[in-house]
């Protein structure tokens, strides 16, 4: 069987958007861009309050949710100028200012990834 001339353009166009759109992409496009979920594995709830006090009245971020157990939080980046790069490195210094944690990494994680791997570590599912 011969493909027809448009059945072999239509063909041809799926496969480069299949070489433009790629699993990770797909699993970008989750994450939330006015969301940063951090991880910071020596997060107690002693640093967690410092942290959040010291974000009190800040214009460019707060604190959406958190889920100390689990060593995660989640900011709202408040300043639509900044890049997630940027957001993440600009926070990164105000917590580690405030609480001196040092372990404070950017995770890829959506909010509904957020919301299960915390209710995971406060069933005993996971340890963090």
């Amino acid at each position: 069987m011969t493909l027809s001339k448009p059945a072999k353009f239509l063909g041809a166009i799926l496969a480069l958007c299949c070489l433009f759109i790629s699993p990770e992409s797909i699993a970008q496009a989750d994450v939330d861009q006015d969301l940063l979920v951090i991880q910071m594995t020596e997060i107690d709830a002693y640093s967690y309050g410092d942290m959040a006090r010291s974000l009190k009245g800040n214009d460019q971020f707060s604190i959406n949710e958190a889920c100390v157990p689990g060593k995660l939080v989640v900011f709202n980046i408040d300043d639509s100028n900044l890049s997630r790069e940027e957001a993440f490195q600009t926070l990164k210094g105000l917590i580690a200012a405030a609480t001196e944690l040092e372990a404070i990494e950017l995770t890829e994680m959506s909010k509904s990834d957020f919301t299960s791997t915390c209710m995971d570590v406060r069933r005993g599912i996971t340890g963090q």
